[in-house]
């Protein structure tokens, strides 16, 4: 996956991603993002852990995670601020 330059400055996709989507930049390494959260019901008692990695160099990406289908959906959320191709 590539982004356009605005990842290259990484200013405003730190902005989105953290604002608008939800990751939070790793204190360990700033080319990571990662995102945290539950799906399910915590009434039921079902909630499972989701978690998404996304590793940002210059304009390359690549995105690891626990759920398909949110990852998916992330990136619909990424193609829609920023030029991407698989």
């Amino acid at each position: 996956m590539v982004l356009a330059s605005a990842a290259a400055r990484n200013l405003k996709l730190r902005q989105f991603d953290v604002n608008e989507i939800g990751f939070q930049r790793s204190k360990y390494d700033h080319c990571l993002f990662i995102l945290e959260e539950f799906k399910g019901s915590e009434i039921m008692g079902d909630q499972e852990p989701v978690r998404v990695y996304l590793a940002i160099y210059v304009d390359d990406g690549l995105m690891a995670g626990s759920d398909e289908r949110r990852m998916d959906e992330i990136l619909e959320e990424l193609g829609n601020k920023f030029k991407i191709i698989l």
